[in-house]
């Protein structure tokens, strides 16, 4: 995992792209008073789309006054994209109420992350 943005990079070798793949990760994660957790993330993986144009939904400026996007996802689900592309400002500096933090470093990336994740959660249904 990096540390600085919290990011596991992963290849899977052979992939075949003509077959839906159901995916399941486990995070095992231990807190600072040694409890220990796993945490799951699962989902599906669709085939390429062969023979037909390719789906696509463009969003931009997400604000945290419109969390969470119900409206968005439940459109999003009726039209089935095969590709999700946020063309930019997907979080702001004083999104969820919290102010700009520049250090200490590692506080800085929390601080960063959180609004990242409160992007992320907000299309989660």
């Amino acid at each position: 995992m990096d540390p600085d943005s919290r990011s596991v990079t992963f290849r899977v070798e052979k992939w075949n792209s003509t077959i839906d793949h159901h995916y399941r990760i486990l995070y095992p994660l231990t807190d600072i008073h040694g409890n220990k957790e796993t945490f799951e993330y699962s989902g599906t993986i669709k085939k390429e789309p062969i023979n037909r144009q390719l789906k696509m939904a463009a969003m931009t400026c997400q604000y945290h006054t419109g969390f969470p996007y119900s409206p968005v996802v439940k459109n999003l689900k009726l039209k089935e994209p095969d590709i999700l592309y946020f063309s930019g400002d997907q979080i702001y500096e004083q999104n969820g109420g919290y102010p700009i933090k520049r250090e200490p470093e590692e506080m800085a990336i929390l601080n960063y992350l959180g609004k990242w994740y409160m992007f992320g959660w907000a299309f989660v249904t």
